[in-house]
């Protein structure tokens, strides 16, 4: 265990500056870091990289979803670094690549309850109607279920208010299916959820999926 720097509340090895995701793996120790949004750039060239590569891809794809928004924006990331995940999804990267598959890596948005969010972070994501109950059902199969846009998992992030959570993720797709649902023999499901501008992603196993960010945004049809 490092120690601990009192004016950050980072390891000591953070304060270096070395990318996150590297204290992590070093330390063993799950990172955090906070970005508020800001009309000026950062100092942290990290925390600027990842909330625009966060707000990029929600207003991006929010876009692609064919739906009006008065008003659509992030207002806080919170970048998070759990060692275990990382080494369990880039094992799986690992597999894949042995096994002569595509190594192709997506970003997809997951919306859960608040409550929730927390154990997916400390512990990964759990598969719908095999590892946990599956609240919302399973037609497309079982997996861990994502969309491209955050359109769709907004409707599963229930909030009080305007503002909400839900987790931004790295999903590494492998040998995938576009046939209605998630087809045996396949890693995953990536396909339309109600039109061609609504896609989903089905993995079969939780380590194909990553959570890195937890997204705290606001929209208002």
């Amino acid at each position: 265990m490092s120690s601990i720097c009192n004016s950050c509340n980072y390891s000591f090895v953070a304060c270096l500056q070395l990318p996150l995701i590297d204290v992590a793996i070093q330390t063993g120790v799950t990172q955090k870091l906070h970005i508020e949004a800001s009309d000026t750039i950062k100092k942290d060239k990290e925390a600027e990289e990842h909330f625009r590569t966060v707000e990029s891809q929600f207003l991006r794809f929010l876009s692609v979803a064919r739906r009006s928004y008065s008003s659509a924006r992030v207002d806080r990331v919170t970048y998070i670094v759990n060692p275990q995940s990382v080494q369990e999804y880039n094992a799986m990267k690992e597999t894949f690549r042995a096994e002569n598959k595509e190594v192709t890596e997506r970003y997809g948005f997951h919306g859960t309850r608040q409550e929730n969010i927390s154990s997916i972070f400390h512990n990964g994501f759990k598969v719908g109607g095999r590892d946990v109950h599956a609240t919302h059902g399973t037609r497309f199969g079982h997996g861990v279920y994502l969309s491209t846009t955050p359109a769709i998992a907004d409707r599963y992030s229930p909030g009080r208010g305007p503002t909400k959570l839900m987790i931004m993720a790295k999903v590494v797709t492998g040998l995938s299916s576009d046939c209605g649902e998630l087809k045996d023999g396949y890693d995953s499901y990536v396909g339309p959820f109600h039109d061609d501008h609504d896609i989903i992603i089905v993995a079969r196993h939780k380590e194909q999926v990553l959570p890195l960010y937890s997204v705290e945004y606001t929209l208002r049809s």
